[in-house]
């Protein structure tokens, strides 16, 4: 047969790393992104364990640890923003980056495939999949070009209108399972005073803030917050009819509009003017996604697309990478393997397709139930954004406490010992042969 095509619809984490792997397999790949080039905004996120490896072996663990933030640690501010306690990075990895900068670096890893191309301003408007000997995946992109492809991947994120396409809006709408929980993490201005560790301060009205440091002119801000109110959902919802620009602005008025009035302590009105003023913002209404299946006839889906845990678990950049190479492998293993180059008859690619997302399903289903679990029997987010004084002085004891004792000390060197055990890849995942 003729090389294998496949659309990567997402030129995120998921997206770079399928696409890389894809690429070193045999397959022709073209991944499509919607945005101009790879997003800045993003959290700070931690790399270890079968991630750190799989990114290991795609050359990329060196550039990772040149842009390490090199956070060291965690501070909990008072409500006037000075710091009651201080706990150093949990020794988990030592590599901590922003997901923009990881973005980067996984995409420029699969651009060195000659085999693999990235494509800007670039969506996905109407799909069409048939089966057969002349079958594929059949689409039109936003400029009303057209085009086919053997296989089309989904890696456009917890909103992705790729699953919407694939299995149909009232599907992929039913995935979604909504927390009461909103985050919004946008970029601010360095200062001259800023430590070199994160600062945490929890304020009236269910919130959180953070500020993390990125690098000698810029920070990365915060702010998540409990919202269970039906006015403030409505018009959230409302927010997320409108596109680019529009979105964004009617996004920042509907968080600083739900503000309490006396929310202005500490750390949060630097915070607040930077929502204001940032032209590098994210926001959006805290969400996992399930699915019975991640696969429909020639088109699947990867990360948070497919699985999406919710920054909440810490497991979003986990699944992305972890499911990325596992689809990547099966999709080698069962087509790019098997379609004249064995000496028996090769399986008719339609049959080729859904061995693979049958078999990338069924190694990966558990690794991501694992993954979905909400910390402390799903009750971290309220935790973490405590009702009132009282809630905030009992979470900030905690965490004082916590800091006295050194517990972190054990933790830490119990999660480093599992981090390195946990970095050869797990006994459940193939040997990809194409891969080594």
């Amino acid at each position: 047969m003729t090389q294998l095509s496949v659309l990567v619809v997402g030129g995120g984490v998921a997206g770079s790393v399928v696409a890389y792997w894809l690429g070193k397999g045999g397959a022709q790949v073209t991944v499509i992104e919607r945005s101009s080039a790879s997003l800045e905004a993003g959290q700070g996120i931690d790399v270890e364990g079968v991630p750190r490896e799989i990114v290991r072996r795609m050359g990329a663990v060196d550039e990772m640890k040149a842009r390490s933030t090199g956070e060291p640690g965690i501070a909990c501010l008072d409500d006037d923003g000075k710091p009651l306690a201080f706990i150093p990075g949990l020794l988990t990895s030592d590599i901590e980056i922003m997901r923009g900068d990881l973005t980067d670096i996984l995409a420029t890893a699969a651009k060195r495939w000659d085999n693999v191309t990235f494509q800007y301003n670039r969506s996905v408007t109407t799909l069409e999949q048939r089966t057969g000997v002349d079958g594929g995946v059949f689409v039109t992109f936003n400029d009303d070009s057209k085009a086919r492809f053997d296989v089309i991947v989904g890696a456009d994120g917890l909103r992705s209108k790729t699953r919407e396409m694939i299995f149909g809006p009232t599907i992929s709408h039913n995935a979604i399972k909504p927390l009461d929980l909103y985050s919004a993490f946008f970029s601010i201005p360095a200062e001259e005073h800023d430590a070199k560790h994160s600062t945490l301060q929890s304020v009236i009205g269910r919130r959180s803030t953070l500020i993390r440091p990125v690098n000698k002119d810029r920070s990365s801000a915060y702010m998540s917050f409990i919202n269970k109110d039906p006015a403030f959902i409505a018009a959230f919802q409302q927010t997320n009819r409108e596109s680019g620009a529009e979105r964004i602005q009617a996004q920042k008025d509907l968080i600083l509009k739900s503000l309490p009035a006396d929310i202005a302590t500490g750390q949060v009105p630097r915070i607040l003017e930077g929502l204001r003023t940032t032209q590098n913002f994210y926001f959006d209404r805290i969400a996992q996604v399930k699915l019975s299946s991640w696969s429909r006839g020639r088109g699947v889906l990867v990360g948070d697309a497919g699985y999406a845990p919710g920054p909440i678990t810490g497991e979003g950049t986990n699944l992305a990478i972890v499911g990325a190479y596992v689809l990547a492998g099966e999709i080698t293993r069962h087509v790019l393997t098997s379609s004249g180059q064995d000496e028996k008859q090769p399986a008719p690619l339609d049959d080729s397709i859904t061995a693979a997302f049958t078999s990338y399903e069924s190694l990966f289903r558990d690794y991501v139930t694992s993954s979905q679990q909400i910390p402390g029997a799903g009750r971290m987010p309220d935790f973490l954004h405590p009702t009132g004084r009282w809630g905030i002085w009992t979470l900030r004891l905690v965490f004082r406490f916590f800091a006295a004792s050194r517990l972190y000390k054990l933790v830490g060197w119990k999660s480093l010992e599992d981090a390195r055990d946990k970095e050869k890849l797990p006994e459940w995942m193939p040997v990809y042969e194409k891969f080594v």
